[in-house]
């Protein structure tokens, strides 16, 4: 038969302190700040093995049909356009058809970082947030590469698991594609496009004059060039010309 244990016998001590047999009354459910802190490294510890194992898991889904659709352009003999019709109002071209100064203007409207960003910016993101949350305008702080992906591979729907996939994908693509494959996809399918979601065709007013077209005969000149040393003032017609009136004199008595 076994003796009880006395009171004054030390406890064996536990795995972990919670509730600390130190203290008393309501310090009792007080975690110390080593337990904060290993609490804090499991909870990062866990997220970033949640992230990665989304990450290498995640793969990069077809493109949507209509991400690839173009309008049908019909052409006269000489090369003018005749008509277009389609769904779509779209002609893909090659980012060599969009003049410099337009991608630099884009790229510095829609993502100053996009040459040096990993495809998200995650101080663009936590600035969005604070935004929203201090009541501005709401902000997506999305990347170029994250708009290209949402565009051509994702949906618009406002969800946060469309939000995560979008930042894993955009990831994956900033890695394995080249900063000009990026834009070229996102821009060059993007040309002379009406945008339908009401973004004032971000990605098409910007990069409407694409195509150099020559310009249209200029039509013959009515009236000719003055000549050098000529006066080169307008002549009224004759039924514009001011009648000169009598003197101030002659009209009174």
């Amino acid at each position: 038969m076994s003796r009880p244990a006395r009171s004054g016998a030390p406890q064996k001590k536990r795995w972990i302190d919670y509730p600390r047999r130190s203290r008393t009354g309501p310090r009792r459910w007080l975690p110390s700040l080593r337990q904060l802190l290993a609490l804090f490294l499991l909870l990062l510890g866990g997220t970033a093995a949640a992230v990665g194992y989304a990450y290498a898991t995640v793969t990069i889904p077809d493109p949507n049909p209509t991400a690839l659709l173009q309008n049908n352009v019909y052409y006269w003999s000489d090369g003018t356009v005749l008509a277009t019709d389609g769904s779509v109002n779209r002609q893909n071209v090659s980012l060599s058809q969009v003049p410099a100064d337009v991608r630099w203007d884009f790229v510095a409207a829609e993502n100053a970082s996009f040459y040096t960003d990993p495809g998200i910016d995650p101080q663009g993101i936590l600035r969005a947030v604070v935004h929203m949350a201090a009541g501005d305008s709401v902000q997506s702080g999305s990347t170029i590469t994250q708009q290209f992906v949402k565009n051509t591979y994702l949906d618009q729907s406002q969800t946060v698991s469309r939000k995560f996939k979008e930042l894993l994908i955009s990831t994956k693509i900033g890695a394995g594609m080249t900063k000009e494959q990026i834009l070229q996809r996102r821009e060059g399918h993007r040309a002379a496009e009406g945008r339908e979601d009401g973004q004032a065709a971000a990605g098409g007013a910007l990069v409407l004059p694409v195509r150099r077209t020559s310009p249209p005969a200029a039509a013959p000149r009515r009236t000719p060039w003055p000549q050098p040393g000529a006066d080169s003032r307008p002549v009224p017609p004759s039924s514009c010309r001011t009648r000169r009136r009598p003197p101030a004199a002659s009209r009174w008595p």
